[in-house]
């Protein structure tokens, strides 16, 4: 997995920088199209996330024709807020991309728009090019205004430039101390935008994986793990099936799992394999590998009901393979239920599921943590939050108790409320290492 990251200057380059009065960035040289030139600037190079930064673009036509509707075509609106003031004096507007700023612009004059671009709240980010791209004549020509570089620095990182600077204006801190002091600021920095310029590089990856995968993997477990709890042995093998073939699939397609956090991958794995071994049987069992071996005639996109209409007849098994498998199947949950009742402490091979399910729904869930502004949460059982501390302690050890710092414990009723209202929806959307799935492999 390849990591990008964007280098942030902040060493022995701050002891000079401290001694410079702030002053406006100098223009952009001028970008033309179509005989249209376009300038641009801002105020200043360096802003906290509470500030906001001051713009203007100048709109050059030296065509020999007028030029109408420059609208705003793009800009970084996934870092900022962009305001123009439409006349002098006058209040700002928020636009967004495709508003117009400019009717329509005669030959040989210039129109000058400015404004302020706001940091959107929680997006600090090392040192980066502002562009904006202006169209005109229905978006028939552009052209990108590149109005400078900008650094949006979160309170610890203006509290730590601030200190610096003030030391070196101040209070005369030898210079070497600056630099190392400004030495490891640059290394934390670093550090934290290479963190953050991975997540932005892997969010759309782990988008497509847990739409196309995780999400009919988890669908596919918590239907047979509502299965089991009423009984319904019908619809258990169903969902046993299905959750076969869509782990055998994305295997196949991408490999494994790949999550934020190591021992949610590891326990994602635990449960699977613990499920398969405890319930299906060893790896090589007939049982497991017909099971395994028929789960590959399920269509793709079948529910239960396109499963009964194929292969059930009523209240009986119409395909004669389907029928000595199920059986099996029905031997093998009264087993299960036999064994749980002779050993109240034995954890039931569905209860496997359950954990699975909560693991994989709440690593889905972390990626957008900055998207709602708010941690996601393990939500579960006392019984499964249980089983997973101890999977976690046999694979983590002392480490593994930071893993269950944003666990919530919920009552059984309302897990059981949650299934009857929604049956098979995992919650909303997943990110290291081929783990659970290639256990799998065909």
């Amino acid at each position: 997995m390849n990591f990008g990251s964007k280098s942030r200057s902040l060493g022995a380059f701050r002891l000079f920088a401290a001694l410079l009065l702030m002053v406006p960035l100098p223009p952009i040289a001028a970008q033309t199209s179509s005989g249209v030139a376009v300038t641009g600037s801002i105020s200043k190079s360096k802003i906290q996330e509470s500030e906001s930064v001051s713009f203007w673009i100048t709109i050059k036509n030296q065509s020999g024709a007028t030029i109408k509707s420059v609208r705003l075509a793009q800009y970084p609106d996934s870092d900022y807020t962009l305001r123009v003031v439409l006349w002098v004096d006058g209040p700002s507007v928020a636009l967004k991309a495709g508003d117009e700023l400019v009717r329509e612009l005669p030959a040989g004059q210039t129109y000058t728009v400015w404004g302020e671009l706001k940091p959107i709240p929680k997006r600090s980010h090392p040192p980066e090019k502002v562009t904006v791209i202006l169209g005109w004549n229905n978006n028939e020509s552009f052209s990108a205004a590149v109005l400078g570089e900008n650094t949006v620095q979160d309170w610890w990182d203006h509290a730590l430039d601030s200190w610096l600077s003030g030391a070196v204006k101040f209070l005369g801190v030898p210079a070497l101390l600056v630099a190392l002091v400004g030495f490891g600021v640059n290394f934390l920095t670093q550090r934290r935008a290479m963190v953050a310029e991975t997540w932005k590089l892997m969010l759309p990856i782990s988008h497509n994986y847990t739409m196309k995968h995780y999400m009919a993997i988890s669908a596919a477990a918590d239907g047979a793990r509502d299965a089991c709890d009423k009984s319904d042995e019908r619809a258990a093998f169903f969902h046993v099936l299905s959750l076969l073939k869509r782990v055998a699939l994305a295997q196949e397609k991408i490999g494994g799992v790949y999550f934020k956090n190591r021992t949610g991958e590891r326990l994602v794995e635990g449960c699977l394999h613990t499920f398969q071994d405890e319930f299906l049987g060893e790896e090589t069992s007939p049982f497991r590998l017909k099971m395994r071996l028929l789960s590959k005639r399920l269509g793709p996109k079948w529910q239960l009901e396109d499963f009964e209409d194929k292969f059930l007849s009523g209240r009986s098994v119409a395909d004669p393979d389907f029928k000595e498998l199920f059986n099996q199947f029905q031997a093998r949950m009264k087993e299960a239920r036999t064994k749980k009742m002779t050993n109240q402490e034995a954890p039931h091979p569905f209860l496997y599921l359950k954990a699975f399910c909560a693991i994989l729904d709440f690593e889905a869930n972390r990626p957008y943590e900055f998207w709602y502004k708010q941690k996601a949460k393990l939500e579960t059982t006392q019984e499964v939050a249980k089983l997973l501390r101890r999977m976690a302690e046999e694979k983590e050890g002392k480490g593994a108790k930071r893993y269950f710092q944003d666990l919530k414990i919920i009552p059984p009723e309302r897990t059981e409320k949650a299934a009857e209202m929604s049956p098979s929806t995992p919650a909303s959307p997943r990110s290291g290492d081929t783990s659970a799935i290639d256990h799998e492999t065909s």
